[in-house]
């Protein structure tokens, strides 16, 4: 009996003449549920795959078209650097109309009035201008300035603790607005430069006094005369040391004044009226608080000759506070600017001119020094 021939070795089964198909393995960005993977740091992506931050991809991953991510503009693109901005952005308040700034000035943002703001202005009225007033009403200009170096000693003395205090008390109520005013110097990468503005704006002080005060000579035919107050301070300078004088009548005083007359008056009233309208009342009352003595007197011709170097001074001072975006920090550095050069030229220029006064060609450089000195007024 013979046997069936045998069959080769896999004949029988489907496929057996097909050549064996490879066993597929995972590829490296491949996610194993079978979602594409984000390319290896040193890889390269398959062809056709899609980041998922990809502007191409939609999806919650897709990039912004502003903010573009890292593969926008290829697989290692970098996102852009942002746009800078300014350092300092004060929220304008709505309730004040003045809040965006004026002149495209930033804003320091006054502020409301509240009851703690007439803590430095009560004081003030009362021992600044109310022993002034008294002391008009109780004796003459002529007697008033006719000091000894004691009482002029004493008087600074008490002018120095008066405006110490005052100072304590501005800081205390009115330190957040001093500090938010640095924004006129912060705003932008080149606002320190308006540094420069303040020895500019006191040259223009200067100048303009100069001018008017040989305008009105000119046309009144009367000399040069120094006001009460001026004449007070110059014999409190006389007996103080230089350096008490730099800090009470250069640095002190100022603060205190500006706080009153700007701060107050211009900064938190123009929430309510006009800004212009405040500067005028904030101009008038500055001006002729200096010369109160030639006010009591009645003497109109010495109220005009004493009285233009203040005005010039409170308008200038006026107007920076407004166009520096209402900042209590700079229009208390032009003040005391105008100040500290006052108290070093009393001290050093005016004693040198004194011996030039009786020769003609020095007659007006010795008035040019004293217009330079004359827009002292602090008390």
């Amino acid at each position: 009996m013979s046997t069936p021939p045998q069959e080769p070795e896999g004949q029988g089964q489907p496929g057996w003449d097909q050549p064996a198909q490879p066993v597929p393995q995972p590829h490296q960005y491949d996610h194993p549920y079978g979602q594409p993977q984000a390319p290896h740091l040193y890889g390269h992506p398959p062809a056709g795959h899609v980041p998922p931050n990809s502007p191409q991809r939609p999806g919650p991953y897709a990039s912004h078209p502003q903010w573009p991510g890292p593969y926008a503009q290829g697989p290692y693109a970098q996102m852009p650097a942002p746009v800078p901005q300014p350092r300092v952005q004060p929220l304008p308040d709505p309730k004040d109309r003045y809040s965006r700034g004026v002149w495209r000035q930033p804003d320091s943002r006054p502020g409301r009035f509240l009851w703690w703001d007439l803590l430095p202005v009560v004081p003030y009225l009362v021992l600044v201008v109310g022993v002034s007033l008294v002391s008009l009403m109780l004796f003459s200009p002529a007697e008033e300035i006719s000091l000894t170096p004691e009482e002029a000693r004493l008087e600074f003395l008490i002018s120095g603790l008066t405006f110490g205090a005052l100072t304590v008390l501005i800081l205390a109520v009115a330190g957040k607005a001093l500090w938010r005013s640095l924004v006129v110097f912060t705003h932008h990468a080149l606002a320190w430069l308006k540094l420069f503005l303040i020895p500019g704006l006191w040259v223009a002080i200067v100048g303009v006094n100069v001018l008017l005060m040989a305008l009105v000579m000119a046309l009144t035919g009367a000399e040069q005369d120094v006001s009460a107050n001026q004449a007070g301070i110059e014999a409190m300078l006389q007996a103080a040391p230089f350096w008490a004088a730099l800090l009470v009548l250069g640095l002190l005083a100022p603060l205190v004044e500006e706080y009153i007359f700007r701060h107050l008056l211009i900064g938190k009233l123009s929430r309510h009226l006009n800004i212009w309208f405040c500067a005028v009342i904030s101009v008038v009352p500055f001006a002729f608080l200096h010369v109160s003595s030639e006010l009591f007197a009645g003497d109109l011709q010495a109220v005009l000759m004493t009285v233009v170097p203040y005005l010039t001074m409170s308008i200038v001072f006026t107007l920076a506070y407004i166009f520096s975006g209402r900042s209590l920090l700079f229009v208390w550095l032009l003040h005391a600017f105008n100040n500290c050069m006052a108290v070093t030229l009393q001290y050093w220029l005016a004693p040198l001119l004194e011996d030039l006064e009786g020769i003609e060609p020095y007659g007006v450089i010795l008035a040019a020094a004293r217009a330079l000195a004359g827009p002292l007024g602090l008390l």
